[in-house]
């Protein structure tokens, strides 16, 4: 997904989005689909850069544990970001190293934190605030 396609997803189906759009403010995008985080010039990080969004994405797979079996992953009473594999012949697949939550401001990694945590912001404003630092602090020592 092209990040101007996203834009039109969230100006659709996101009220919140599309009021900081019209007054010209800063939104939090958690991406929870797996590996959005992960690698150079991801689309997390393309999202961030041409949308005004603060987005967070795993940089692995991405899990959810509900009580019921098949409930929707909005449900889960965890949700949390590991590394899956397989081993050779084997069906099952197996939790390797943590994950984490990368955190992308204008294009630029502004934190991280780990992927048994769930991401979720009480106060997106502070947090957004937060991260904005981050990122003037970051652009400073970079030129």
């Amino acid at each position: 997904m092209k990040a101007s396609n996203m834009r039109d997803f969230l100006c659709s189906h996101s009220a919140i989005y599309q009021e900081n759009d019209e007054n010209i403010k800063t939104s939090i995008l958690v991406l929870h689909s797996c590996n959005t985080g992960q690698g150079e010039n991801n689309i997390a990080q393309q999202i961030s850069a041409e949308l005004d969004l603060l987005v967070v994405a795993p940089n692995a797979e991405v899990w959810g544990q509900t009580e019921n079996e098949g409930t929707p992953q909005e449900f889960c009473y965890e949700i949390g970001v590991n590394h899956l594999y397989q081993k050779a012949g084997d069906d099952k697949k197996y939790v390797g190293k943590r994950g984490a939550w990368i955190i992308y401001y204008k294009g630029v990694q502004v934190g991280s934190f780990d992927g048994h945590s769930k991401p979720y912001f009480r106060d997106p404003q502070q947090i957004i605030n937060k991260y904005e630092k981050e990122y003037q602090k970051i652009i400073s020592e970079n030129y």
